[in-house]
């Protein structure tokens, strides 16, 4: 009976850690994955914005430029030659977070590649966060060239001197960030960053940039159905979904892709919500390989009459969907900001 007990525990537990090597191998795979989908759409981006495939060349800008220091285990990247140089010679990029569309300007990513184009560490960076933008990732135990890249939101793709360290790959997270829940309240603690209007702002400059002017493409209009964000209510939680075809009981409407791994990504970046005065009260940033239709499901805060649904399409700009009218009992709780801003851990 001890032989068969022992048995047992030692079968489960195989069975426990065989399960945990699937999920941390899916997981490595998925990062990989999304690491390499948001590259192709820092490519398609640069060279619509710029009509330049590839990064621009070598010191192009030197406060555009991300430089790479070791020390020992931790690699940090920096960008510009001021923060490198701890401010004795050049400029340190800035990292301007505002809700004017004008003085939107910050670095939106950091990434950094070795000599094969493999992706050992990305960083997605929010607008309000303190210069000089940087990156910190474990230092990999063997050989390689590492060379860094960022994504100015308003001068493109740039990139780094490649720096000759002990490094192999070590795979790469860009994990979603949301704000942390408070055990005495249940309710979610807010940053009060003004980080979502900043990021709102930067969807704004970009709709002036691709289509010259800051007005959101009307989705209630029946052609444009396919990027129109649709909100509902059930009880105090609103749902938003893209297209007409992902409300529930409609059969045969279209539904926006989220084709993130293509050579070419097309994908919904962001999906956010304002109230009867105009604040951005729920912001979501989606990841570029979840499925369609993309998705955001948030409670409804506290004093809200009525909310408008919008939605960032990366290829074809922003979207407005129809307003809709909020009842005092369905609302109840703060605003919720789901912006994906972290590091490897």
């Amino acid at each position: 009976e001890f032989v068969f007990g022992v048995s047992v525990i030692y079968w489960v537990g195989m069975r426990r850690a065989l399960k945990l090597a699937f999920w941390a191998a899916f997981y490595s795979v998925a990062e990989s994955q999304e690491c390499s989908a948001i590259k192709h759409e820092v490519s398609r981006r640069h060279e619509a914005d710029f009509g330049q495939a590839g990064p621009l060349p070598l010191f192009t800008s030197t406060k555009h430029t991300p430089y790479i220091t070791v020390e020992g285990g931790l690699s940090t990247v920096v960008v510009g030659q001021g923060a490198a140089t701890n401010g004795a010679a050049g400029a340190v990029h800035p990292m301007t977070g505002d809700d004017d569309p004008a003085n939107v300007h910050y670095i939106e990513l950091i990434y950094v590649e070795d000599h094969d184009g493999n992706v050992l560490a990305m960083r997605r960076l929010k607008p309000t966060e303190t210069a000089p933008a940087r990156l910190e990732f474990q230092t990999p135990a063997d050989g390689t060239v590492m060379q860094a890249f960022l994504y100015c939101n308003l001068h493109g793709w740039h990139q780094g001197v490649p720096v000759t360290v002990e490094s192999p790959a070590v795979g790469c997270s860009v994990a979603e960030c949301v704000p942390g829940w408070d055990a005495s309240t249940g309710l979610m603690v807010q940053d009060g960053s003004g980080t979502c209007p900043a990021l709102v702002a930067e969807y704004i400059r970009r709709q002036s940039q691709l289509f010259g002017t800051t007005e959101p493409i009307d989705g209630t209009l029946e052609v444009n159905y396919k990027h129109a964000p649709f909100l509902f209510v059930n009880g105090t939680t609103a749902t938003v979904v893209v297209g007409q075809g992902a409300l529930p009981g409609v059969a045969d409407g279209l539904i926006h892709p989220m084709d993130g791994e293509k050579e070419v990504p097309h994908f919904i970046e962001a999906i956010y919500v304002e109230n009867q005065d105009g604040e951005v009260v729920a912001l979501r940033e989606l990841s570029l390989l979840e499925a369609s239709p993309a998705t955001f499901v948030f409670a409804i805060p506290e004093g809200t009459t009525s909310l408008t649904p919008y939605e960032f399409c990366n290829q074809h700009g922003l979207y407005r969907g129809a307003a809709v009218a909020i009842a005092e009992s369905q609302a109840g709780i703060g605003p919720m900001c789901f912006t994906r801003t972290c590091a490897r851990s």
